[in-house]
């Protein structure tokens, strides 16, 4: 799942769709792994990316702060590992 999460991301900006599938499979993920600091750090990314594109203030304003939940998540089970830490 993982890897199927990866492949969407990658392709997300190409289709907002793949966003959608990307945080399913990151979700998917979590649910065998929930302490899985890659997995919430690309959950972070797909979910900041859709707040990005997200006409509604209110959503976006949602959207963006879930990511700041899955990013800080991601660093504190992971705080030697640079990508959640980039901040």
């Amino acid at each position: 799942a993982f890897d199927k999460g990866w492949a969407l991301f990658g392709q997300m900006h190409k289709d907002m769709k793949n966003i959608d599938l990307a945080i399913k499979q990151y979700n998917e993920v979590l649910s065998l792994y929930p302490q899985n600091a890659d997995a919430l750090w690309k959950l972070s990314e797909a979910v900041f990316k859709k707040g990005q594109y997200a006409k509604d203030e209110k959503k976006k304003a949602e959207f963006l702060d879930q990511s700041l939940e899955y990013a800080e998540k991601a660093a504190a089970l992971a705080p030697g590992k640079p990508e959640p830490n980039t901040g």
